[in-house]
């Protein structure tokens, strides 16, 4: 399976938002794309905790009644 990042992603994305009428929100894991470290299993689950910890407490606002979280395009998913 071919390795795909985010930049390469940026367009689907912005038209699946648009589509969609919602806001994504993607990171690449560590190991992938222009992100930094490498890949291993410890690495993937402390990714998915600060993408999560910061759609909590940076991005998601009060009045969101439902947030879908999960990995796309990827062999790995964030749930």
């Amino acid at each position: 399976m071919a390795q795909v990042d985010i930049g390469q992603m940026a367009a689907f994305l912005v038209v699946l938002s648009q589509e969609l009428n919602c806001s994504v929100f993607a990171y690449d894991y560590s190991g992938y794309g222009l992100s930094t470290g490498q890949l291993r299993e410890k690495n993937l689950y402390a990714d998915i905790e600060a993408a999560w910890r910061c759609l909590r407490d940076q991005l998601v606002s009060e009045t969101i009644d439902q947030l879908r979280f999960c990995g796309l395009c990827s062999s790995a998913s964030s749930f």
